[in-house]
């Protein structure tokens, strides 16, 4: 997909597209107070002026687009992708390699059951065992491998893009916690896996990030390219 993000009060248009970088720095606070509501709003589904494009057809932020507030933090395992793998666990206990071993398992499991309510010294039921059941019961969850902050952000991309489909991040004051060496190297990283990036800043980072385009919105509001 060749994405484009785009505002209405502004004039830059962010592409995002075959591991793009791109460095959106803004220096007047209230401006950047203005574009992070509209991002927070979004990403949760709410109303806000950024416009997330595919060519012509416009796409739901909170679907296609990554909003990592806290780099060192970002919460690798939310709860979209968490239920998102428990879903597509569901499907693989059902698919045609696993179906018949599934029922078998389950009609054991029905077996075990009434054997014990029968057995048991007061008149009880229980609930129907299903594959849906035994997915909730066996209670999967995402394993994560990383070593150190950057590998950990890595992490979260990568699972994001994996499990969600979802290739492009914005990352909020990065410089201030990264080296512009880490920084350069995650850019690397992420072009080769097709992660596109948008450093949102709100100082110039003191050295240019290798590989990244630049779009400045300075303390007056004007924008430079």
């Amino acid at each position: 997909m060749k994405l484009e993000l785009k505002h209405p009060d502004h004039d830059f248009t962010i592409a995002l597209e075959d591991g793009s970088s791109t460095v959106l720095c803004v220096e007047n606070p209230i401006v950047m107070r203005a574009l992070l509501s509209d991002l927070c709003a979004q990403k949760e589904g709410r109303d806000g002026l950024f416009v997330l494009s595919n060519e012509d057809t416009i796409l739901p932020i909170e679907d296609n687009l990554g909003i990592i507030m806290d780099p060192l933090h970002p919460g690798l395992v939310t709860r979209k992708l968490a239920t998102k793998v428990s879903n597509l666990f569901k499907e693989h206990l059902v698919s045609e390699e696993n179906l018949e071993e599934t029922y078998s398992i389950v009609s054991a499991l029905t077996k075990y059951a009434d054997d014990m309510v029968a057995r048991f010294d007061y008149s009880v039921s229980y609930e129907d065992i299903t594959p849906a059941g035994l997915a909730k019961f066996l209670s999967v969850s995402t394993e994560t491998y990383y070593e150190g902050y950057l590998e950990k952000l890595i992490e979260h991309m990568n699972l994001h893009h994996d499990i969600l489909g979802i290739s492009s991040f914005v990352l909020l004051n990065t410089s201030s916690v990264f080296s512009s060496d880490e920084l350069t190297m995650l850019v690397k990283d992420c072009t080769s896996m097709t992660h596109n990036l948008v450093f949102m800043e709100s100082h110039l980072p003191e050295n240019r990030i290798e590989g990244a385009s630049y779009i400045i919105i300075d303390k007056d509001g004007c924008e430079l390219f």
